[in-house]
């Protein structure tokens, strides 16, 4: 178990340019202009899935490893994920509330400062919709502590509706012509319905392949992480309910109950 916790953490560290921004006013197209293409939800770059560990009241019983156990593997992939994927969430919020500038026939961009710890960065949202088919997305930042000049940190494609897509980030500590760092391939329906799987294509990093994928439909959440060295380990359980089970790469498994107390079970 300790070892996914790990690999996951490896597998997620791939952003190094902080940006943090927000806004409180609608976004205004103009005069004439084309209404723009919908932003995906920064529910496509992340998951929260803290409900394994806190669902249910009570207390866990002392013989409940499985789901302790459990609930620290994904708690720790949540963690990373969360961390990695933060500033590029809040700057696609941050769009949300901008006005952007139309280009005829197809091009939309929205563009905005955004503070960061030291200095104030300037972001660039582009959309183009080169046919009836989907939408193209660049996201460009300038300034921060690492003197960036327009650096592509996000690039991606969505359908019209926004309901799928994927994402890909760039790291700017990679070598020039090799800073493709994190792709994600995203499926959005509703909160409470929708996939992520997060690949590692870092060409430098020892988990290069490495996917970490999660998916809820309703009450039934999943977290699995694929090493292709090893194989897939993946966890299972209800939101609601509270039980679930455990399947590790090695072979092992375990399968625990409901709340509040979350008892070690037999597994089916």
């Amino acid at each position: 178990m300790v070892a996914w916790a790990k690999k996951s953490l490896v597998l997620l560290t791939v952003l190094s340019v902080g940006l943090s921004g927000c806004g409180d006013e609608a976004a205004d197209p103009g005069d004439g202009a084309r209404a723009a293409p919908q932003i995906p939800d920064s529910g496509t770059m992340y998951m929260s899935l803290a409900n394994l560990s806190q669902s249910g009241p009570g207390v866990r019983d002392p013989e409940g490893l499985c789901h302790a156990g459990s609930a620290f593997l994904v708690g720790v992939a949540n963690t990373a994920v969360f961390v990695h994927t933060a500033l590029p969430r809040l700057a696609l919020i941050a769009a949300l509330v901008q006005p952007f500038e139309w280009t005829p026939p197809a091009t939309w961009t929205w563009s905005y400062p955004v503070e960061t710890e030291t200095d104030t960065a300037f972001v660039e949202l582009t959309a183009t919709i080169p046919d009836s088919l989907g939408v193209l997305w660049e996201m460009r930042v300038s300034g921060t502590q690492h003197e960036l000049d327009e650096f592509l940190w996000v690039s991606g494609e969505s359908n019209l509706l926004a309901g799928e897509g994927h994402w890909l980030l760039y790291d700017a500590n990679l070598p020039e012509g090799a800073q493709e760092a994190l792709r994600i391939e995203w499926i959005f329906g509703a909160m409470d319905d929708r996939s992520l799987d997060f690949l590692n294509v870092n060409t430098s990093s020892d988990a290069l392949g490495d996917t970490l994928s999660y998916a809820i439909l309703g009450s039934s959440a999943m977290v699995r992480y694929h090493d292709i060295g090893e194989g897939v380990t993946r966890v299972d359980w209800d939101v609601d309910v509270g039980d679930g089970e455990f399947h590790g790469a090695g072979g092992d498994s375990c399968c625990w109950g409901a709340a509040p107390t979350y008892a070690d079970i037999d597994c089916e």
